[in-house]
């Protein structure tokens, strides 16, 4: 990421950087559908047209997943690498 992004990219002290851990109130999701995605090294993109879907550096593959991950998968995935804060389900 910081090699993508560079200077746009904020740095934190270490201060910073211990008060942001864990210091979440809730998440809200916005939940569609899966994608895979594959690494795609910024130096085969065009660097001088930099927008998010550059800064990333993966192809989107937006082909049907017969196997779709749920929103129940991701909610599990959320609780057990990040606790059991708050979710807000804005969109499904």
């Amino acid at each position: 990421m910081k090699r993508n992004v560079g200077s746009r990219l904020p740095s934190f002290t270490e201060k910073e950087s211990n008060l942001m851990k864990s210091s979440i109130d809730f998440l809200g999701i916005n939940f569609y559908n899966s994608l895979y995605v594959k690494n795609y090294p910024p130096e085969s993109k065009n660097m001088e047209d930099r927008d998010y879907m550059q800064d990333m550096a993966v192809e989107l593959i937006t082909r049907l997943i017969e196997n779709d991950t749920s929103i129940d998968e991701v909610l599990d995935s959320l609780k057990n690498g990040y606790g059991n804060f708050p979710i807000y389900i804005h969109e499904n």
